[in-house]
């Protein structure tokens, strides 16, 4: 397992994606305000680990399936360069980050992290 597996895995690419939570910032005219910018910040990295582990659990999940598609095959965990019990580490540690530091900023970022994280199970496994 190498980093590049890893970079694979938790998809940073895609967090490019996240940075509508600073739009409400952006349109109150508060993202020069230190406190605004750097809390908006912190919220944009929580989320981003939440969203990461979501893509490592779909990944867990899918992965027996994805061993017979031809470009998802080359998947980190379906090509077996990452096993699932690292998976699962690496799933574990991305959600325990991102709960923490969104705890750690708010109640409101927290629930909101923590509902993006269920509706995702939930589409994992049964609503796919």
């Amino acid at each position: 397992m190498s980093i590049r597996h890893i970079l694979a895995l938790i998809r940073p690419e895609h967090w490019v994606k996240n940075l509508f939570l600073f739009i409400p910032a952006f349109f109150a005219a508060r993202l020069s305000e230190s406190y605004v910018l750097a809390h908006t910040a912190l919220g944009f990295v929580a989320f981003s680990l939440i969203a990461s582990a979501v893509y490592v659990l779909n990944d867990l999940v899918d992965a027996p399936q994805d061993r017979n598609h031809p470009d998802k095959c080359k998947r980190p965990i379906a090509s077996g360069a990452v096993s699932p019990r690292k998976g699962m580490l690496i799933l574990s540690g991305l959600f325990l980050g991102g709960t923490l530091l969104s705890a750690w900023l708010s109640p409101a970022v927290l629930v909101f992290c923590l509902t993006y994280f269920t509706v995702n199970i939930f589409y994992s496994f049964s609503l796919k």
